[in-house]
C-alpha cells in the first residue's frame, strides 16, 4: 500500500521488523504507525508496548494489522497500546479510511 499512501500525500517510512521500526522512530518521528502482529525479531504486541514507553510516542496512533481475527487478539493489541485494529483481509479503501480517522482524531 506504499503507493496508495504516497498518492494521498503521505510520506511512508518502512521497517523490516519491530526493532528497526523503533530505531527509525527515534530518528524520524511519525504521525502514525502501522504494524503487523506477526513480525520477525519483535512481534507487534511487544512493539506496541515498547513504543508506548517512549514519551514522544505516547500520542502517536498505532494501527495494528493482522490475520488473527479473534476477539482476544484484538483486546490484547489494545491493551498493549494499539489505537485501532484491522483484521485481514481488508480493502485499500478501508485501510485508508482508518488511517485518515486516526490522524484526524490526533489533531
Amino acid at each position: 500500500y506504499d503507493e496508495l499512501f504516497r498518492q494521498e500525500g503521505y510520506t511512508v517510512i518502512k521497517a523490516r521488523d519491530g526493532v528497526e521500526a523503533l530505531d527509525r522512530f527515534t530518528k524520524c518521528p511519525a504521525d502514525l504507525v502501522i504494524v503487523d502482529l506477526m513480525m520477525p525479531r519483535l512481534n507487534g504486541l511487544e512493539f506496541c508496548a515498547r513504543f508506548r514507553r517512549n514519551p514522544n510516542a505516547r500520542s502517536v496512533p498505532i494501527l495494528v494489522l493482522t490475520g488473527l481475527n479473534e476477539p482476544e487478539t484484538r483486546q490484547k493489541a489494545l491493551q498493549y497500546g494499539a489505537s485501532d485494529f484491522l483484521a485481514k483481509p481488508y480493502t485499500a479503501a478501508v485501510l485508508l479510511e482508518r488511517v485518515r480517522a486516526l490522524l484526524a482524531a490526533r489533531k
